[in-house]
């Protein structure tokens, strides 16, 4: 998830696998409560979307990197509100750490009760408070607990592990519901996108028509996956 990045990223980790199991493991490493996982989105019909337990805390997208899919935008400038004082965003400098920068927008703006206390959000939103994105992003850079945990849950799952110099153009981000509105976070952009008010739907239905314009951009590709952080019924 770097070839049309704004930034240097002189670093680089492996990729994490989008797969659900992978990225319930790491998460719970850093502080995400039993009572909360990460589940697979196999459709966009309501029938399907219904089985995506409840509350939906975030959601993470997996899409390719083209010219159509970097020219997907939020609301008109002048109808997207300032960003919240209470959002958490931080910048992405580290190369193939976009799943890792998912995982870690999704916690840092979820209510209260998805991450637990005393863990490593915790810490991290402690030593990044009063920093802006930039200044968070090199906290991040340069955590080497975070990139051990990253390492060890980037060579699990079920994909073969890629060349760490492989060219990755693929690239994961956020939705997240902030003070009634429709967030998307990724930290390649210059900022948190606004893609509108949430509504009574939830979080779940609320970022499908965001979502769609990612897929339609893509053009048929299959290298597509839609991850929802909810709760978790095995808790």
């Amino acid at each position: 998830c770097t070839s049309t990045s704004p930034h240097n990223m002189p670093k680089k980790w492996l990729p994490l696998e989008a797969n659900p199991d992978v990225m319930n493991a790491f998460a719970r490493a850093l502080g995400l409560s039993p009572s909360y996982a990460f589940h697979d989105v196999y459709g966009f019909d309501d029938d399907v979307l219904d089985f995506v337990p409840k509350p939906c805390a975030a959601v993470l997208v997996l899409y390719p990197i083209t010219p159509a899919t970097e020219a997907v935008r939020g609301a008109i400038d002048g109808d997207a509100p300032d960003v919240p004082r209470e959002l958490w965003y931080a910048k992405q400098t580290v190369s193939n750490a976009c799943g890792t920068m998912g995982i870690i927008h999704a916690a840092m703006n979820a209510p209260a009760t998805v991450v637990e206390e005393d863990n490593y959000f915790a810490s991290l939103r402690a030593r990044c408070e009063g920093l802006d994105a930039d200044a968070r992003a090199n906290v991040i850079e340069n955590d080497d607990a975070l990139e051990v945990a990253h390492v060890g849950a980037s060579t699990e799952g079920q994909s073969e592990v890629p060349d760490i110099n492989a060219n990755i153009d693929l690239h994961f981000v956020t939705f997240a519901d902030v003070n009634g509105g429709l967030w998307e976070l990724d930290g390649r952009k210059p900022g948190p996108v606004y893609h509108g008010p949430t509504s009574d739907a939830g979080l779940l239905k609320d970022s499908v028509p965001v979502i769609r314009k990612y897929m339609d951009a893509a053009d048929g590709s299959i290298h597509f996956n839609v991850i929802a952080l909810a709760a978790n019924l095995d808790a």
